[in-house]
């Protein structure tokens, strides 16, 4: 169509007088090509006369345009477009985002407008725990806003009691500081963490609270879309209480102190309940660096893939390990629980050297919408899955015992309840059988995809 129209303002001059306003229309929609570029492509190196927002209702218009990075007066490019949907994305305060572009031919240049439509996610969530067991027990609070004053900034601050003692934890962070690429946040907590382990043979072998009271800076910068780099500077004193008797030591006298620099190449983006892309990450920690015999380091590596299959399903992966110098056992890598190995007690494992893989594939099973109060749209997701793990090192919590390799592997199935238009609504329940070694099978359930 736009050949034959230059050929019609070549042979055919008058036709310029005539102010041709021929439109065509591209429209991007579904889940499996939310982040296809294919029907965009047409519209390349138009110029954009107009871009329109439409459906905001609690998020700054003003934010969003700060992520598309696209501006009226620029010539259009697909893939440039398509880096600001995915930003938009993964804020995870809007979903159901959708393009519309109006191609007009007023002479020989083509002229796009572009209508972007998309919804406001509700982001403000309470939350609460409570656990119990081994002579302790905890319960708290709170509330989590992922899209504070509307421009994508995440808020937390909650409370707890664990055994009568107080703890809080205050949090802000934001990915995109306003129109640049930086990255900043503060963390300040005090909390406890009940940790019952085992030994080698499977055996309870110790409960324990771990208390820690930290300060915690991030700054970070992004390159592009596939590229970030950004460091935690932490302070912290750790402390371990046992269940009986309840006697209370520091793990290290002095206040710690802590550097994490942390790349990111590649990014694995949301959609309204998949994702897709991949992410390698190096994380080296290095504590207490001035503080000789105190000092620890450690070097983590991992890779994550994400795959959207017929459209409505995810296949995913994940390869992880790290090495570190000799620490206290807290401080050590660990296997077992719902963050690494599911079916195994958390804490299963501890040691200095680990490798750790997860295989998922997550079906849709089935979505409806929920008319009261505004809930929107649920999705059923089912997961199968394959967990395992490698440590070497200390086992259990006897520190100096001959090296040794530990290995751990379960199977099982989940389910996943993502409410679209809450803010990282997934609720994860799985059912984690042991394969090796045999210990019986665990049920876990907490909040967001395993990886």
């Amino acid at each position: 169509m736009r050949f034959l129209l230059l050929l019609l303002t070549a042979f055919c001059p008058d036709a310029l007088a005539l102010d041709l306003d021929l439109e065509t229309t591209s429209y991007v929609s579904s889940e499996a090509e939310v982040f296809s570029t294919e029907a965009l492509l047409p519209h390349n190196g138009a110029r954009i006369e107009a871009i329109h927002i439409h459906g905001l209702k609690r998020s700054s218009e003003r934010a969003v345009r700060w992520l598309l990075r696209v501006k009226v007066g620029d010539y259009f490019s697909a893939e440039q477009w398509m880096e600001g949907i995915k930003k938009l994305y993964n804020t995870t305060a809007l979903y159901e985002i959708h393009t519309e572009i109006h191609e007009r031919m007023r002479g020989p240049q083509p002229t796009v407008a572009i209508d972007l439509y998309l919804k406001d996610k509700w982001t403000i969530l309470p939350y609460a725990s409570a656990n119990g067991g081994g002579g302790s027990e905890s319960w708290g609070g709170g509330v989590f806003d992922s899209n504070i004053t509307g421009y994508f900034t995440s808020a937390y601050a909650g409370i707890s009691y664990l055994d009568g003692t107080p703890a809080y934890e205050l949090g802000l962070n934001q990915e995109w500081v306003m129109d640049t690429d930086l990255m900043l946040g503060i963390v300040v907590t005090k909390a406890g963490f009940p940790v019952t382990v085992q030994n080698e043979a499977g055996n309870k072998s110790g409960e324990l609270t771990w208390f820690r009271t930290q300060e915690q800076l991030l700054v970070g910068y992004h390159t592009g879309e596939t590229f970030r780099l950004f460091s935690y500077a932490e302070i912290f004193q750790d402390s371990l209480r046992s269940a009986a008797p309840r006697t209370q030591g520091l793990i290290y006298e002095p206040t710690q102190y802590r550097l994490r620099p942390t790349v990111i190449f590649g990014r694995s983006n949301y959609t309204n309940y998949l994702e897709s892309g991949h992410e390698f990450k190096i994380a080296p920690t290095s504590a207490n660096f001035f503080a000789g015999n105190l000092a620890y380091h450690q070097l983590v590596l991992s890779y994550k893939r994400t795959m959207i299959w017929s459209g409505d399903s995810n296949f995913a992966y994940f390869l992880g390990g790290g090495i570190m110098s000799p620490s206290p056992t807290p401080y050590q890598f660990h296997l077992g629980g719902l963050d690494t190995v599911r079916g195994f007690s958390a804490y299963r494992y501890f040691g200095d050297r680990y490798l750790n893989g997860k295989v998922e594939f997550r079906p849709k099973l089935t979505s409806f919408r929920i008319p009261l109060f505004d809930i929107d749209r649920i999705v059923l997701q089912g997961c199968v899955f394959i967990d395992s793990g490698l440590i070497s090192g200390a086992s259990g919590t006897v520190r100096g015992t001959p090296r040794s390799s530990l290995g751990l592997v379960s199977a099982g199935l989940g389910l996943r309840g993502i409410a679209e238009k809450f803010s990282d609504a997934i609720a994860r329940l799985d059912f984690g059988h042991t394969v090796h070694p045999r210990e019986g099978f665990d049920l876990s359930f907490g909040v967001g995809q395993a990886f």
